[in-house]
């Protein structure tokens, strides 16, 4: 996942990935706009998470193999 996130950077945050991709940099709005939707993703994710594992503990032993 680093590695892809680098890639992005290089290809949006260099002169060299703007002119190979035709790509621009993302304003800073754009980002503040997009960091609560990431925000609420993870929060579901976690979410979910959480009631997989109490599922599980109902289950009991003899279920989750």
């Amino acid at each position: 996942m680093a590695l892809e996130v680098a890639l992005i950077l290089l290809i949006d945050y260099t002169p060299l990935g703007n002119e190979l991709l035709g790509t621009a940099p993302i304003p800073l709005e754009v980002w503040l706009f997009l960091l609560p939707w990431a925000a609420g993703m993870i929060l579901l994710e976690e979410m979910r998470k959480y009631c997989a594992r109490r599922r599980l503990a109902r289950a009991g032993p003899e279920k989750t193999r």
